[in-house]
């Protein structure tokens, strides 16, 4: 190996050392991801009973499968809660608001680990006695 050729080695593993040291050190400063939200617990008994309670079934069915004129299908297969607990606070078209007021967050977690637990229903090609 000439001269030139050992130079040119030696500047690029000074160069790829000099990227590597400060790539490392950008992920080393890099902040931590915040931690997750702490979900409540979930009472899934307590869920079917508010359910019953708040009239949520009335319009969506007591296992929440929906009927064309009042509620949709809910269950199974809820929203994430986030998401379920957002839409119930500020609801579109007919179904009214359910605030902090009327139901909390703890409420809200039994109701969609209730609609969690309900099984999926048999396929259309499935005839059940």
């Amino acid at each position: 190996m000439n001269v030139t050729n050992l130079i040119a080695v030696v500047g690029i593993t000074i160069v790829l050392s000099v990227a590597g040291a400060f790539a490392q050190q950008r992920r080393d400063q890099a902040p931590a991801p915040p931690p997750a939200a702490a979900e409540p617990a979930h009472n899934v008994e307590n869920g079917k009973k508010l359910f019953e309670k708040y009239g949520c079934s009335d319009c969506h069915g007591l296992l929440g499968q929906g009927a064309p004129t009042s509620g949709p299908r809910i269950a199974p297969n809820p929203l994430p809660l986030a998401a379920f607990t957002r839409y119930v606070r500020a609801p579109r078209l007919q179904m009214p608001p359910y605030t902090a007021k009327v139901m909390s967050d703890q409420e809200l977690a039994d109701v969609r680990a209730y609609l969690a637990t309900v099984p999926k229903p048999a396929p259309a090609n499935v005839i059940v006695p």
